[in-house]
C-alpha cells in the first residue's frame, strides 16, 4: 500500500517533514502486510491527520489507547466472567492493539506497557517482570495471534498468548513454550519447542 496517492493538505509544520512522516507510515503498515494484516479504515484516518500535521504520534498513541479502552470496557465486563473467558477476551484485545502497528519501532513494548497499565486500573496485581523476561515468547506470541495465510490453512493461534496472560495473571507456575518461526519460501512454519 502506499500512502503518496491518499489525498491530504498540509495544516501545521513539524520536525519531521511530511515526506518522512509517510515513510513512517508506510514502514508501519507494510510490517503488518508482511503478516496479512490491511490498514483499518480508523488507522487510515490517524495517518492522514499525522500526515497532514493535525496529530503528532503522541497524540495517535493517546487517542489509540483511549479508542481502545472505552471499546473495551462499553462491552466487557471482567468482573462477570470466569478466568477463561478473561483470558481470552484479554488476548483478543491485547492482539488487536498490537495488529494496528501504528509505529516503525517499539510497538510490542508500547502494547506490553499499555496491558500492563490496563491490567493496573482494572484491579490486577501486575507489574512489568514477565514482559521482561519473556520478551521473545510475548511478540511472537503476538505475531502468531495476528498471522494467518487461508490458502495454506493457517489461522491466527491465540494458544500462546492466552498461556502468557494466564501465567501473568493466576497461574504463576506454568512453564511457557518457546515460539520459534522459520520463513521457508514465504511459508512460516511454527514449531514449538517445550521448554523444561
Amino acid at each position: 500500500m502506499t500512502l503518496k496517492n491518499i489525498p491530504y493538505e498540509i495544516l501545521k509544520e513539524y520536525s519531521i517533514p511530511v515526506e518522512k512522516r509517510i515513510e513512517n507510515w508506510e514502514v508501519g503498515i507494510g510490517l503488518n502486510e508482511v503478516d496479512g494484516l490491511k490498514p483499518s479504515k480508523y488507522l487510515i484516518q490517524l495517518t492522514k491527520d499525522s500526515i497532514e500535521g493535525r496529530k503528532n504520534f503522541d497524540e495517535i498513541e493517546k487517542e489509540l489507547k483511549t479508542y481502545y479502552e472505552k471499546q473495551n470496557k462499553e462491552t466487557i465486563n471482567y468482573s462477570e466472567m470466569d478466568i477463561e473467558k478473561q483470558i481470552k477476551n484479554l488476548v483478543k484485545f491485547t492482539s488487536a492493539i498490537w495488529q494496528i502497528h501504528p509505529f516503525i519501532e517499539r510497538n510490542t513494548r508500547t502494547v506490553a506497557v499499555f496491558i500492563q497499565k490496563y491490567l493496573l486500573s482494572m484491579g490486577y496485581d501486575v507489574n512489568n517482570d514477565l514482559f521482561k523476561d519473556n520478551s521473545i515468547y510475548f511478540r511472537n506470541a503476538l505475531v502468531v495471534s495476528n498471522y494467518s495465510n487461508i490458502p495454506k490453512r493457517v489461522s491466527p493461534n491465540f494458544f500462546y498468548l492466552e498461556q502468557f496472560f494466564l501465567k501473568l495473571l493466576y497461574e504463576k507456575n506454568i512453564n511457557l513454550k518457546e515460539i520459534i518461526i522459520f520463513k521457508i519460501q514465504s511459508i512460516f512454519l511454527i514449531s514449538i519447542v517445550q521448554i523444561l
